[in-house]
């Protein structure tokens, strides 16, 4: 069944129309930019610091949705040595942390771009090897509001 753009989206009560519907619900993304350009390479995690110990097996079992209280390594030299016993050098990410999502759309999406130029480099025979492999600024991801 295919639909007008101005055919009503509910057809009983008339509210919207597929055009207004989707023109609200999604929207292009660049992914190199808008993405991809927000995640570090070598910063797989927001937050990197000193917790406690206690604070991290209580985040690791999901005791606790974040690590509320935690050093930076200049507070935690200026520590005594019985006092730095109670610590230890964690790298997290809060719980659904905008960051954690983003890398998360960067690994998939890299690793479907490396698949894709793989592929591409024997499946595409006639076109120039540098147009065959797209970059991240080529990319365009549909994202669906909820």
């Amino acid at each position: 069944m295919t639909y007008e753009d101005d055919e009503p989206y509910d057809p009983y009560l008339h509210i919207d129309t597929y055009k207004d519907f989707y023109s609200r619900s999604m929207f292009l993304v660049n992914y190199g930019k808008s993405v991809k350009g927000r995640v570090k390479k070598d910063k797989p995690t927001r937050y990197c610091g000193y917790a406690s110990k206690v604070s991290i097996a209580a985040f690791e079992i999901d005791e606790y949705d974040t690590i509320g209280y935690w050093l930076t390594p200049e507070e935690y030299k200026k520590l005594s040595d019985k006092e730095k016993q109670e610590y230890s050098y964690y790298e997290w990410d809060e719980y659904e942390d905008w960051y954690r999502v983003y890398n998360l759309i960067v690994s998939r999406v890299d690793t479907m771009l490396g698949y894709f130029c793989r592929w591409a480099e024997y499946a595409i025979k006639d076109a120039n090897p540098d147009e065959t492999c797209p970059t991240a600024d080529y990319v365009r991801l549909l994202v669906y509001r909820c």
